[in-house]
């Protein structure tokens, strides 16, 4: 059965990865929650999507500029913080299962020994649209589960039947990801076939989700990452 993620958290109806958001998915017993993961100027691995932090902080400059308890004193517009890895293993242990969006360079030991620390092994799939990040991890952590995003490759042109072959040869066949998250372009029946016939299991991602959610089922989704994942458990019915 087809499994639901909130897309950084819950983005349809709560802050981007924030608590709030985290709690709704909880609440509404979602399978899983696809979080942001950068890292403060002081190594704390902290969720965040973007670069910089003036988009949704009431501040500016680089997430990666400021130590946690600088970034701790800013403030989204609700006067909720921004949250620690570690914050939301305690929060989410046991309750839901995490896809951690690796968005920063280098900081694989950090998010690993953050994982083992806190027994998260079995509730967690590391995802990265950067292969050599999958790869990195895979060399220090073989057992852990690994999604790659191939979605933004998708944005600039429509690959056709003829090259889903060469994509997958190219973009999915050399790393080490039980997973792919697709969205957009890629959303195609002889990509997903082939994933699916060399026992590839898909995440949907949530780049323009209405247009295919009648084609779950035909494509046998694993998971479904949308903003609002009420809207999907409604059109599934369940």
């Amino acid at each position: 059965m087809v499994k639901i993620s909130g897309h950084r958290g819950y983005k349809g109806k709560e802050i981007e990865n924030s608590k709030s958001a985290l709690l709704r998915a909880i609440d509404e017993k979602l399978d899983y929650v696809e979080i942001d993961i950068r890292v403060s100027a002081d190594n704390v691995p902290v969720l965040f999507h973007d670069k910089r932090i003036n988009r949704l902080l009431n501040g500016s400059g680089k997430v990666h500029k400021y130590t946690l308890q600088e970034l701790k004193n800013f403030r989204y517009g609700d006067g909720q913080s921004i949250l620690t890895l570690k914050e939301t293993f305690s929060l989410t242990k046991g309750k839901i299962q995490l896809i951690l969006d690796i968005k920063a360079k280098h900081i694989e030991s950090l998010v690993l020994n953050l994982i083992r620390e806190c027994e998260m092994e079995n509730e967690i799939i590391i995802q990265s649209f950067r292969g050599k990040i999958i790869q990195g991890f895979h060399n220090l952590e073989p057992n852990l589960s690994y999604s790659l995003y191939r979605a933004c490759i998708g944005k600039y042109f429509r690959p056709h039947k003829l090259f889903a072959k060469i994509f997958y040869n190219k973009l999915i066949k050399p790393y080490p990801a039980v997973y792919v998250s697709l969205d957009g372009p890629f959303m195609y029946d002889n990509f997903i076939n082939l994933l699916k016939k060399n026992g590839k299991k898909v995440i949907l991602g949530a780049m323009k989700l209405e247009n295919y959610l009648d084609k779950i089922e035909q494509w046998n989704i694993d998971i479904v990452n949308a903003d609002d994942p009420s809207k999907v458990k409604k059109f599934l019915d369940i």
